[in-house]
């Protein structure tokens, strides 16, 4: 390293590193330019979308979302077990006879098998603890 010491950088007989501050910065000045068609109105940014709410594409089982729905509107938005309304995103499609004591599982999940619960009903239901 000695050898290549040139004062305060580095260099060979030929080339010398030269230090970044012998160098002046360019500033960059940015000019807004507006929008020709526009003027000089306001934009409007569109809502930013959470992405946790947008829908997969995958349902559990195909078809239960249009069934869900069907049964809501047959239903008036009431729980099927505790007669209280229940809202579209909080309300569950649930079988009122087990889905497991059928032994076609298409007739288990006909509409007159379904109807929308809340989620505590649903789980109450679920683990025995209703009446």
């Amino acid at each position: 390293m000695r050898r290549y010491r040139q004062g305060n950088t580095f260099g060979t007989s030929t080339t010398q590193l030269v230090l970044p501050t012998k160098y002046q910065n360019k500033r960059l000045q940015f000019r807004l330019a507006t929008n020709p068609y526009t003027g000089n109105t306001v934009p409007e940014y569109e809502e930013v979308v959470d992405l946790d709410q947008l829908w997969t594409g995958i349902e559990n089982r195909p078809g239960s979302l249009d069934r869900k729905e069907e049964v809501y509107r047959r239903d008036g938005g009431k729980c099927g077990i505790c007669g209280e309304a229940v809202d579209w995103e909080g309300g569950e499609l649930d079988h009122s006879t087990s889905r497991y004591t059928f032994r076609d599982k298409k007739e288990a999940d006909r509409k007159k098998n379904l109807w929308i619960v809340h989620p505590e009903c649903h789980r109450q239901k679920t683990y025995g603890q209703l009446a």
